[in-house]
């Protein structure tokens, strides 16, 4: 409730203060001027509204910011997993790393790790590759990324016949071990 009125209250003054001031958002619908590379959604160019730059750095942001949930899901995990391991090394990195990471600030965090991994990395000009597949450079990290062609839907729909091809194969095989008693080694026909 109380969140409720101090939006409604900002709202309000904020309506107030832009009616008094002749102040609008007429200057979004003006050209950007400046490009937003690298979109899977939104590509925005310089030609393109300020709205469509604010709308590719919102995407950006989302984008970024589900790529970090599940990044850290899985690092934690993997960690919480390693460290209740009957292993020993596995066991003492992972509570080396938690004792590490766990009461250190957010921005030393990210200046540690500036420095520790971004700064190493070769200059564009030098970048290093991963079987020509993967690109590293202090400016960027280039990974393949799927383009949908005129392909792509016959692709998908091949790749979607062999799935359910495999499960009929799994069942009908599964059903057939269960009914003769002989082994017919469904998961390998699948």
């Amino acid at each position: 409730m109380t969140i409720g009125i101090v939006a409604a209250l900002t709202i309000y003054i904020a309506a107030r203060a832009q009616a008094a001031g002749g102040l609008d958002l007429a200057f979004m619908q003006d050209r950007a001027g400046f490009g937003v590379g690298d979109q899977v959604l939104t590509d925005v160019s310089g030609r393109d509204s300020r709205w469509m730059a604010y709308l590719a750095g919102l995407m950006n942001t989302l984008r970024i910011t589900v790529f970090g949930i599940a990044l850290s899901m899985v690092v934690g995990f993997g960690v919480g997993i390693a460290r209740l391991s009957s292993n020993w090394l596995a066991a003492k990195l992972a509570f080396g790393y938690v004792e590490f990471v766990r009461n250190m600030p957010l921005p030393v965090f990210v200046v540690f790790c500036y420095t520790a991994v971004v700064l190493r990395l070769p200059r564009i000009q030098e970048s290093t590759d991963i079987f020509g597949l993967a690109y590293f450079s202090n400016r960027s990290v280039a990974l393949p990324w799927l383009s949908f062609s005129d392909g792509a839907m016959a692709w998908g729909a091949l790749v979607l016949a062999g799935i359910l091809g495999a499960w009929a194969a799994h069942r009908v095989l599964a059903a057939r071990e269960e009914d003769t008693g002989r082994p017919s080694y469904p998961t390998r026909a699948a």
